[in-house]
């Protein structure tokens, strides 16, 4: 009886933990380094934006809410190897590191798997939509600082 007792309470402590345990969202720099990728592998149109923190207001640029679209349908996945033709090795290592849990989940997918070594990717590849789903919606595809610096001096000339 008691083994029964416990077992229901295990599974009860369970189901609670699975369902209350909120998806781990990315750091912002995981976010714009693929976000940098996107806008000039797809040649995406970008958008100020503003929004209100506590008492500042926090301003900066992303790409265009229509664009997002746009790569939802265009892009099924963010490949290493094409990564690292555009923005260099370095960038495409840096970045491929900080998302590795995006890396591994791609690759727990038996299909995606075969995918990669049938098309000799080595495991430098991860779906897009994996990404869309762990970033917060309110940050959504905001460009890196460095890359808003440099928009920012072609459009004062």
């Amino acid at each position: 009886m008691y083994y029964l007792i416990i077992k229901l309470l295990l599974i009860f402590l369970l189901t609670i933990l699975f369902f209350c345990v909120e998806a781990k969202k990315l750091s912002s720099e995981q976010i714009t380094c693929v976000n940098d990728y996107l806008l000039f592998s797809k040649i995406l149109k970008t958008e100020i934006y503003a929004r209100k923190m506590k008492k500042e207001w926090k301003v900066g640029r992303r790409i265009c809410k229509e664009d997002i679209e746009k790569i939802e349908k265009d892009a099924e996945i963010v490949e290493k190897e094409k990564m690292s033709k555009l923005m260099g090795e370095e960038y495409a290592n840096k970045c491929f590191e900080l998302n590795k849990e995006l890396v591994e989940q791609y690759n727990e997918k038996l299909f995606n798997k075969l995918k990669n070594v049938l098309l000799m990717r080595r495991n430098g590849v991860f779906s897009y939509k994996d990404y869309l789903n762990k970033i917060n919606k309110k940050e959504i595809l905001l460009l890196s600082k460095n890359v808003q610096m440099e928009l920012g001096k072609f459009i004062k000339k």
